[in-house]
């Protein structure tokens, strides 16, 4: 089995249920998926999507939104296999508050990553799947560029989500191409 190592382990996972060609490890950033490198470029699979939007979750715990207590999460997983998370943080400036995609995406970005598979958004609300502000929907269509138009897995509390491409929540995004 050819593995592409991304990172260095850092602690063991609790047990969690992974095909065959997936290994994951904990690092001190995040955790990483171990993919064949012959199947790097397939689709997300079922055990992708559920390890993304979870990981949606629990950064949305760590939201600082005193001011709206409306907490977001978000996931972008590279097309390496990192997964990058990042939390709204709110400001008492409101146009200085920054979005829990645009904050994962910076994460990655800061790392020497700018190609994605998905990104995973979370929030508390259970009624219906919130997707992306209009300012995010643009960030996140500057990396399709690179990318291609990839996945967006809007999540509700209870985990199920609802997949969407970029360019379906952004048909005619800004390009200076």
């Amino acid at each position: 089995m050819n593995l592409k190592k991304i990172g260095k382990p850092f602690s063991p996972l609790p047990p969690i249920s992974f095909c065959r060609s997936q290994v994951i490890v904990s690092t001190s950033r995040t955790f990483i998926l171990l993919l064949r490198s012959s199947e790097k470029n397939k689709t997300m699979t079922d055990v992708n999507v559920a390890e993304l939007v979870r990981q949606s979750h629990e950064a949305k715990q760590k939201a600082y939104c005193p001011y709206s207590n409306f907490q977001v999460g978000a996931a972008v997983l590279t097309e390496e296999g990192t997964i990058f998370t990042g939390c709204n943080i709110e400001n008492s400036s409101y146009s200085l508050t920054i979005c829990a995609e645009r904050t994962a995406v910076a994460k990655a970005v800061s790392e020497g990553y700018t190609k994605f598979k998905a990104i995973a958004v979370a929030t508390n609300v259970s009624e219906k799947y919130m997707s992306p502000c209009g300012a995010c929907r643009q960030f996140l269509s500057e990396f399709t560029k690179d990318s291609g138009d990839y996945d967006i897995y809007m999540s509700k509390p209870d985990l199920t989500y609802d997949k969407k491409k970029i360019s379906e929540l952004l048909p005619c995004a800004f390009s200076l191409n």
